[in-house]
């Protein structure tokens, strides 16, 4: 057999290896910072739940607003699209859980622009992005302004602004701090504190209007 030949079946061989044996995922399976990516509204969605709850391997890009990333905490941050769509029925933001976590050196700070890959997941009523399996500080020093948002607005419409960076521009007063200890939750209600209906009206329906106004204006911090 000739050299030549020789050579030619050893390319061949070696040629059909590379075809069977698996390739192994790229670190950078997620893309770059600016490539295509699934925005955060658009994994909201316009109903109370995602359209794409319980996808995987979703990209998306949003600069870190809130970092509750300790163990005694909620273990993850929420992250804005840094433009949003301009669609008032739809979130620009959105929680990343960061329990179980592709990397436990991925800790990014607030005004990080950050791209991650993860699953959608509905999570007690909330969207929420988990089991990361890419992530990617892109840019620091980022500045998302709060959205400034009524109570009334905020009660009747919450789910467009689920995970958010939010201003209640008007005064609120605490009325109720039971959970405080034990969970962290205040109620608050714009402008006043709320009264027993009974207080003013007779039971009928006077004091259910005047309870529907109190929750109205009332919200879980």
């Amino acid at each position: 057999m000739s050299m030549k030949r020789s050579i030619g079946i050893l390319f061949a061989a070696m040629t059909m290896m590379v075809a069977v044996m698996p390739v192994a995922a790229s670190a950078s399976d997620h893309g770059a910072c600016g490539d295509p990516y699934t925005p955060i509204y658009e994994i909201q969605g316009d109903g109370s739940d995602s359209p794409l709850d319980g996808a995987e391997d979703v990209v998306t890009e949003g600069v870190v607003t809130v970092s509750l990333q300790a163990e005694n905490e909620l273990s993850g941050f929420f992250i804005q699209d840094r433009r949003g769509d301009g669609d008032p029925t739809t979130s620009d933001g959105i929680f990343v859980q960061h329990r179980d976590t592709w990397s436990p050196e991925f800790t990014p700070a607030v005004g990080d622009l950050v791209r991650i890959q993860g699953d959608v997941d509905e999570q007690f009523g909330n969207t929420q992005i988990e089991f990361l399996s890419e992530g990617t500080v892109c840019r620091s020093d980022n500045r998302v302004r709060p959205t400034p948002v009524d109570a009334r607005t905020y009660t009747t419409y919450g789910e467009s602004f689920e995970g958010m960076y939010l201003r209640f521009p008007a005064t609120q007063a605490v009325t109720d701090t039971f959970n405080l200890h034990r969970f962290g939750e205040v109620w608050l209600a714009e402008s006043d504190v709320v009264e027993q209906p009974t207080n003013e009206f007779r039971p009928g329906p006077d004091a259910a209007a005047f309870a529907e106004d109190n929750m109205a204006r009332s919200f879980l911090l």
